[in-house]
């Protein structure tokens, strides 16, 4: 399957307004750290701001027929640090491997095109799924952050992989999970 990976600046109207209702999608909502509903108003808001945005950068991910499979963003960009923060969501679980295609491009590119030395992400701990991929790619759990949402208490936890670590562990992920990164076509740039 080719997956065709936009940057977020490139889209059009109807596109933007396409990631509102990804964005609204029950299964994202439950994992994300904001899981109210996006009002158009608050989703055109964000549109013009992420626009004018230095310190971040979002990629919007289609499938083969051109339909919305989810987003890419990273965040928090610190060039004179070389860290960043990046998070992912899929409007579904059911694309078996797509999830560990994207994170294997995403790490590849904030190392070797950024030339980033650390990329952290926040994942909610109810997220098991999520955390377990991301231990299997080398992140490891430096915190958790308690964040308390009109009455609804989350915690969530930090995770951090460097550059360093991933060098030694990327050619055994690769080798692992070879026959999966066949499936997809990602191109990331």
């Amino acid at each position: 399957m080719k997956v065709d990976i936009k940057k977020f600046n490139k889209l059009n109207s109807l596109q933007h307004l396409e990631i509102r209702q990804l964005r609204n999608n029950l299964f994202i909502r439950k994992q994300m750290i904001n899981s109210n509903i996006i009002t158009f108003d608050e989703h055109i808001k964000w549109v013009k701001y992420v626009k004018h945005q230095n310190n971040l950068e979002i990629f919007v991910i289609f499938d083969n027929n051109k339909k919305l499979l989810g987003t890419i963003t990273i965040s928090d960009i610190h060039k004179v640090n070389k860290s960043c923060y990046w998070s992912f969501f899929l409007k579904t679980n059911k694309i078996l491997g797509l999830g560990p295609s994207i994170e294997f491009a995403v790490i590849n590119y904030v190392f070797y095109k950024m030339k980033f030395k650390y990329l952290y992400c926040n994942v909610l701990n109810t997220n098991t799924s999520v955390v377990k991929l991301h231990k299997k790619f080398g992140f490891e759990i430096i915190g958790l952050k308690k964040k308390n949402n009109k009455k609804i208490f989350k915690e969530i936890f930090n995770l951090k992989i460097s550059e360093k670590k991933w060098s030694q562990l990327k050619k055994d992920i690769f080798k692992q999970y070879e026959n999966i990164f066949k499936k997809y076509q990602i191109k990331l740039n």
